[in-house]
């Protein structure tokens, strides 16, 4: 089975003063916030999707203060339902229309990503993290990627035009056939995922279709504070 890690070294290192996007933001949690409502993408509780595995009831999604440049972001708990059962956790965009005003389809070229914080506490808990496209008519999953946990802000995103990037659906019924094949897509879910009997929280923000890839651009004022770093990716076959 391929996997794909992608590591964004020395992000969190500044504070940007604004990011440019060349796509769509499915959801950055700013502005006005309903839960469980198909107007509102990812607003579903954690624990609603038929599809999730493993997934106690203390699992939970919260909005909280401090996203990655930004005033709010998701916190989401993931809670095994048991101590040996490893949790796989499809947070979705939506539940009951796919296709929506605030979820629809995009061109399938470009990057899906979004980024994600994990504390080192967690650094033994064996956390994945991947999407799921609505590839009408199936279903794919992008490579599951390796969570970073050292408590700062990383950015995870996946090539609609590499079809190395993608796998079969990662879920009960094994969907899809791993490559991207129409012209148009939408996005389905987050994949979250752990070992046997993982107990973490992991914030989630800026959820985004972006046609160049996610970009950071710091305002000159910030230009003292750069660290970027390189992005590196190294992939491995199983």
């Amino acid at each position: 089975m391929r996997s794909t890690r992608l590591a964004l070294a020395g992000l969190t290192a500044m504070t940007l003063a604004s990011t440019s996007f060349a796509g769509m933001v499915y959801q950055d949690y700013e502005g006005t916030w309903d839960t469980d409502t198909d107007t509102v993408n990812f607003s579903y509780a954690i624990t609603t999707s038929g599809s999730n595995q493993n997934i106690g009831a203390e699992s939970t999604l919260e909005i909280v203060d401090g996203g990655y440049n930004s005033t709010k972001a998701a916190k989401i708990k993931i809670v095994a339902s048991a101590a040996d059962q490893a949790p796989d956790a499809r947070y979705i965009v939506n539940k009951n229309a796919t296709i929506t005003a605030a979820n629809p389809k995009v061109d399938a070229n470009g990057y899906l990503g979004y980024y994600y914080k994990l504390d080192s506490q967690y650094a033994d808990q064996a956390v994945k993290l991947a999407l799921t496209i609505d590839d009408p008519g199936t279903a794919d999953t992008a490579v599951k990627v390796d969570a970073i946990a050292d408590g700062n802000w990383h950015m995870v995103q996946w090539s609609l035009d590499n079809n190395d990037d993608w796998d079969v659906f990662a879920y009960p019924g094994g969907l899809g056939n791993g490559q991207v094949d129409e012209a148009k897509i939408s996005i389905d879910s987050l994949y979250i995922g752990g070992k046997e009997g993982a107990n973490f929280e992991i914030f989630i923000d800026t959820i985004t279709h972006a046609e160049t890839g996610l970009t950071d651009v710091p305002e000159p004022a910030s230009l003292a504070l750069l660290g970027l770093g390189s992005l590196a990716f190294m992939r491995r076959r199983k």
